[in-house]
């Protein structure tokens, strides 16, 4: 702050607070200014602004060109910064922070404690969003901007909350890098790299936040959430103030390591007593087993064999709970093949354009209230690190805190009659006969594709054999004119019609795979970068060729590890038309003709 801009001016309507660069301490300085308006509006000048929208007499300004020329500018910067040099002139911390930035400001004690406010719009936003959770929330932030305050066993704290208390864990961070996300468990929710009034929306809807001393612990209890704080004791005075709030402190510490003297079992002792006694929200490890659900709505988009893989995590629901009711929503298309299967009681088909990546809300035009239950699987499993390792459909039920999957259950779907017969009669007036093979040589990524130069080379060895290759894809190809080309001209009815109709499915990793799995058609699946045995283990009629056993699970499509090498995708490339011919025929020679 400027010596100028920090002049005595008397003749004001409003007082100007300058705040650090620190989230916590401009959050501190809220009760501060509140308590200075008398008139009208107090102004903190802040690097966040955004922090005090929707406050009723405090508002933020960022650039020094937006204070009132009659405003009086309270400078508490000294007094905020808590640091003087010792008589070895090395730094120290003082204590009573919060204190003396009262007396600086002119208050000779601490009248009042923090409070931030959402928009009515957020408002409204955060109560929709915590509909989907049926669990308690627990909001943990990862680390401070200090190393040393950060809690050595926060990962062990973490991975107790999902595995051990099944609660639904969200994740707060500005960034988290590879190796740490690696070490957060499947079924973590994230809020990284938000806005300030995106991560105080999630903060609202927490039933518990667990921090180390940072802003967001500030923000969280300045929003009334309960909150737990990890600290050292020269700390606590920051936070004594909050009505929402424990505070666990111990100074058993290195700078490499942050603190190391309060254990996890404290911890979740303090979340379960705020979630019991200050929440009226019973804490999951007080409960014999999971709650049966009577409604239960299941929500996911995209992906025709993530929405197909689903049911069979929901058959071990249901088999649990046979008196739940569920409810699948998806894409129509799909929708008409989930609503065949014996799993699911209704279907609701609605288009919904959302991202790819995140995790996002479902439809807004749509009453949830109706359920007891609503699991939002929207990319719900889709980035976790243990997507590569675990078993899809394992992951699929921990969404359902399923332990694990029963797949004797009655998951499997039977293609209409009806189906079979329209797309038997498009071949016939095509005039194909004979042995038939479905190929989709393509699907979304770039190591589920099969290059297209494999591809034609396959179609010749095929008719040379005998056999028809029908080529289907949602997108219009060109194909030489030895197979029948189909592509981009087949309904959904039409395309799963069509796997039923012919002798055997050629496909990479696609929806196709999963469709000829669940309804026991014949098929090969071409597996890139991805393991087949975490896809399509439980499937009686699929099996699966593997591309180069060193490209797994490199996931190729989503890191492009080799992108613009010749022939790339190498993974599938490695796989030749020879190999793919060669397990086909052994495939057919034991089905009976």
């Amino acid at each position: 702050m400027k010596d100028a801009m920090l002049g005595t001016r008397f003749r004001f309507p409003a007082i100007v607070y300058p705040g650090l660069f620190w989230l916590g301490d401009n959050v501190l300085l809220e009760p501060i200014a509140r308590c200075s308006s008398v008139r009208d509006k107090t102004y903190v000048l802040s690097e966040y602004p955004e922090l005090f929208e929707g406050h009723p007499v405090v508002a933020g300004l960022k650039d020094p060109g937006d204070i009132p020329g009659d405003a009086k500018i309270i400078d508490l910067s000294k007094a905020m910064s808590g640091v003087e040099k010792d008589e070895n002139e090395k730094y120290i911390i003082l204590p009573g922070k919060n204190k003396r930035m009262w007396k600086a400001a002119g208050f000779d004690r601490v009248i009042d404690q923090p409070r931030l406010y959402l928009t009515p719009m957020e408002m409204q936003d955060s109560k929709r969003i915590k509909k989907f959770f049926n669990r308690p929330c627990i909001g943990v932030v990862l680390r401070s901007r200090h190393k040393a305050k950060d809690w050595a066993y926060m990962m062990l704290f973490i991975r107790a909350l999902i595995r051990k208390q099944h609660y639904d864990v969200f994740i707060f961070a500005k960034g988290i890098d590879k190796k740490t996300l690696a070490a957060i468990p499947a079924g973590a929710h994230f809020y990284v790299n938000r806005s300030i009034r995106e991560v105080m929306q999630g903060l609202s809807i927490m039933d518990v936040v667990v921090t180390p001393d940072t802003g967001l612990g500030h923000m969280s209890a300045a929003l009334g959430t309960e909150t737990v704080v990890l600290c050292f004791s020269m700390f606590e005075d920051l936070y004594e103030m909050y009505s929402s709030i424990t505070i666990l402190s111990n100074d058993r510490f290195k700078m490499s390591k942050g603190i190391t003297g309060i254990a996890v079992k404290s911890v979740l002792k303090a979340v379960d007593h705020h979630l019991l006694g200050n929440r009226n929200v019973i804490p999951m490890s007080i409960v014999s087993g999971v709650n049966e659900r009577q409604e239960l709505l299941v929500i996911r988009f995209r992906g025709i064999g993530d929405v197909l893989m689903y049911l069979v995590a929901l058959a071990t629901y249901k088999k649990l709970y046979p008196d739940t009711t569920i409810t699948y929503m998806t894409s129509p298309g799909v929708a008409d093949l989930v609503a065949l299967s014996k799993v699911v009681d209704h279907v609701v088909p609605i288009s919904h354009n959302h991202s790819t990546s995140g995790r996002p809300l479902p439809p807004r035009d749509h009453d949830y209230d109706v359920y007891d239950s609503v699991v939002n699987a929207i990319n719900a499993i889709d980035f976790v690190p243990d997507a590569l390792t675990v078993d899809r459909i394992a992951l699929f039920g921990s969404t359902l805190e399923l332990d694990q999957i029963d797949y004797s259950t009655d998951w499997k779907i039977k293609i209409p009659v009806s189906w079979i017969d329209i797309a038997r009669q498009k071949l016939e007036r095509m005039g194909v006969t004979g042995k038939t093979i479905v190929m989709q040589g393509d699907s979304k990524g770039l190591s589920r594709i099969w290059p297209m130069a494999r591809q034609k080379e396959f179609i010749g060895m095929a008719r040379k054999k005998g056999y028809t290759v029908v080529a289907v894809s949602d997108k219009k190809i060109d194909y030489p004119a030895a197979a029948v080309n189909l592509t981009g001209q087949l309904s959904f009815q039409e395309y799963v019609g069509m796997i039923g109709a012919c002798d055997i499915l050629l496909s990479p990793d696609s929806g196709g795979l999963h469709i000829a799995g669940m309804t026991d058609q014949l098929a090969l699946g071409l597996f890139g970068s991805v393991l087949p045995e975490l896809r399509i283990n439980h499937y009686d009629t699929v099996e699966s060729i593997l591309g180069k056993a060193k490209c797994v699970p490199c996931n190729d499509w989503q890191q492009g590890s080799c992108l613009g090498k010749k022939r790339s995708p190498m993974c599938m490339w490695s796989i030749t038309p020879v190999m793919v011919m060669r397990k086909i025929e052994s495939m057919l020679k034991g089905v009976p003709q």
